[in-house]
Protein backbone atom coordinates (compact mmCIF):
# COMPACT_ATOMS: atom_id res chain seq x y z
CA UNK A 1 0.00 0.00 0.00
CA UNK A 2 2.72 2.38 0.83
CA UNK A 3 4.16 1.69 -2.64
CA UNK A 4 1.29 2.80 -4.49
CA UNK A 5 0.87 6.35 -2.63
CA UNK A 6 4.11 6.27 -3.43
CA UNK A 7 3.75 5.92 -7.18
CA UNK A 8 0.52 7.92 -7.47
CA UNK A 9 2.50 10.96 -6.22
CA UNK A 10 5.17 10.85 -8.33
CA UNK A 11 2.74 10.24 -11.47
CA UNK A 12 0.96 13.54 -9.96
CA UNK A 13 4.31 15.50 -10.35
CA UNK A 14 5.15 13.67 -13.70
CA UNK A 15 1.73 15.01 -14.68
CA UNK A 16 2.29 18.39 -13.12
CA UNK A 17 5.92 18.67 -14.65
CA UNK A 18 4.26 17.45 -18.14
CA UNK A 19 1.63 20.04 -18.40
CA UNK A 20 3.86 22.49 -18.04
CA UNK A 21 6.86 21.15 -20.63
CA UNK A 22 3.91 20.67 -22.96
CA UNK A 23 2.29 24.05 -22.52
CA UNK A 24 6.12 25.70 -23.05
CA UNK A 25 6.30 23.81 -26.64
CA UNK A 26 2.83 24.72 -27.51
CA UNK A 27 4.26 28.90 -26.84
CA UNK A 28 7.21 27.98 -28.70
CA UNK A 29 5.52 26.47 -31.55
CA UNK A 30 3.28 29.79 -31.49
CA UNK A 31 5.99 32.03 -31.56
CA UNK A 32 8.27 30.36 -33.75
CA UNK A 33 5.18 30.28 -36.65
CA UNK A 34 5.24 33.94 -36.18
CA UNK A 35 9.18 34.41 -36.08
CA UNK A 36 9.16 32.53 -39.60
CA UNK A 37 6.20 34.54 -40.73
CA UNK A 38 6.95 37.73 -40.11
CA UNK A 39 9.50 38.19 -42.49
CA UNK A 40 7.52 37.12 -45.80
CA UNK A 41 5.04 39.63 -44.15
CA UNK A 42 8.40 42.89 -43.41
CA UNK A 43 8.98 42.28 -47.79
CA UNK A 44 5.56 41.89 -48.46
CA UNK A 45 4.93 45.58 -47.46
CA UNK A 46 8.55 46.62 -47.44
CA UNK A 47 9.40 47.77 -43.88
CA UNK A 48 12.51 48.54 -42.91
CA UNK A 49 14.21 46.08 -41.01
CA UNK A 50 14.27 48.21 -37.71
CA UNK A 51 10.71 46.97 -37.46
CA UNK A 52 11.90 43.39 -36.94
CA UNK A 53 11.99 44.38 -33.21
CA UNK A 54 8.11 45.09 -32.89
CA UNK A 55 7.44 41.52 -34.64
CA UNK A 56 9.65 39.71 -32.04
CA UNK A 57 7.97 41.38 -29.46
CA UNK A 58 4.48 40.48 -30.37
CA UNK A 59 5.81 36.77 -31.58
CA UNK A 60 7.28 36.40 -27.68
CA UNK A 61 3.97 38.06 -26.66
CA UNK A 62 1.65 35.92 -28.57
CA UNK A 63 4.19 32.37 -27.55
CA UNK A 64 3.33 33.59 -24.05
CA UNK A 65 -0.30 34.12 -24.63
CA UNK A 66 -0.82 30.67 -26.23
CA UNK A 67 1.65 28.84 -23.69
CA UNK A 68 -0.56 30.60 -20.54
CA UNK A 69 -3.39 29.58 -22.54
CA UNK A 70 -2.84 25.86 -22.99
CA UNK A 71 -1.76 24.98 -19.33
CA UNK A 72 -5.08 27.28 -17.95
CA UNK A 73 -7.16 24.84 -20.17
CA UNK A 74 -5.35 21.69 -18.68
CA UNK A 75 -4.95 22.56 -15.32
CA UNK A 76 -8.78 24.35 -15.34
CA UNK A 77 -8.19 26.37 -11.74
CA UNK A 78 -5.33 28.55 -10.30
CA UNK A 79 -4.73 31.05 -13.49
CA UNK A 80 -2.57 33.34 -12.14
CA UNK A 81 -0.56 31.00 -10.77
CA UNK A 82 -0.40 28.40 -13.65
CA UNK A 83 0.71 31.63 -15.71
CA UNK A 84 3.10 32.92 -13.52
CA UNK A 85 4.79 28.99 -13.44
CA UNK A 86 4.74 29.43 -17.14
CA UNK A 87 6.49 33.07 -17.26
CA UNK A 88 9.02 32.10 -15.21
CA UNK A 89 9.96 28.96 -16.47
CA UNK A 90 9.98 30.98 -20.52
CA UNK A 91 11.81 33.65 -19.45
CA UNK A 92 14.31 31.35 -17.28
CA UNK A 93 14.49 29.19 -20.76
CA UNK A 94 15.20 33.26 -22.26
CA UNK A 95 17.68 34.13 -19.98
CA UNK A 96 19.80 30.60 -21.24
CA UNK A 97 19.51 31.99 -24.50
CA UNK A 98 20.91 35.08 -23.53
CA UNK A 99 23.59 33.98 -21.74
CA UNK A 100 24.67 30.97 -24.49
CA UNK A 101 24.25 33.39 -26.97
CA UNK A 102 26.07 36.23 -25.47
CA UNK A 103 22.99 38.65 -26.06
CA UNK A 104 22.95 39.07 -22.05
CA UNK A 105 23.13 42.79 -21.24
CA UNK A 106 20.06 43.05 -19.11
CA UNK A 107 18.81 46.01 -20.60
CA UNK A 108 15.43 44.25 -21.81
CA UNK A 109 15.23 42.11 -18.97
CA UNK A 110 12.36 43.95 -17.31
CA UNK A 111 10.47 44.71 -20.77
CA UNK A 112 10.78 40.66 -20.96
CA UNK A 113 9.54 39.87 -17.88
CA UNK A 114 6.49 41.98 -18.01
CA UNK A 115 6.10 40.69 -21.42
CA UNK A 116 6.08 37.41 -20.61
CA UNK A 117 4.36 37.59 -16.89
CA UNK A 118 1.44 39.54 -18.67
CA UNK A 119 0.70 37.08 -21.69
CA UNK A 120 1.03 34.10 -19.87
CA UNK A 121 -1.30 35.11 -16.84
CA UNK A 122 -3.89 36.51 -19.37
CA UNK A 123 -3.74 33.18 -21.46
CA UNK A 124 -3.92 31.17 -18.48
CA UNK A 125 -6.97 33.35 -16.54
CA UNK A 126 -9.00 32.71 -19.93
CA UNK A 127 -8.00 29.01 -20.52
CA UNK A 128 -9.15 28.15 -17.03
CA UNK A 129 -12.25 30.50 -17.12
CA UNK A 130 -13.11 29.57 -20.92
CA UNK A 131 -16.50 28.03 -21.93
CA UNK A 132 -16.39 24.03 -22.24
CA UNK A 133 -19.00 22.07 -24.50
CA UNK A 134 -20.24 19.00 -22.97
Amino acid sequence: MIALSVNKRSDEKLKRAGTYVFSLLCGAAAAGILLAAFPALMYALEMPPESAGVFAFTALAAGCLVSGFVCGSIKRRGGLRCGLICAGLISAVLLAVSLITGNADGSSAAARLLTTAAGCCTGAVIGVNRAREV
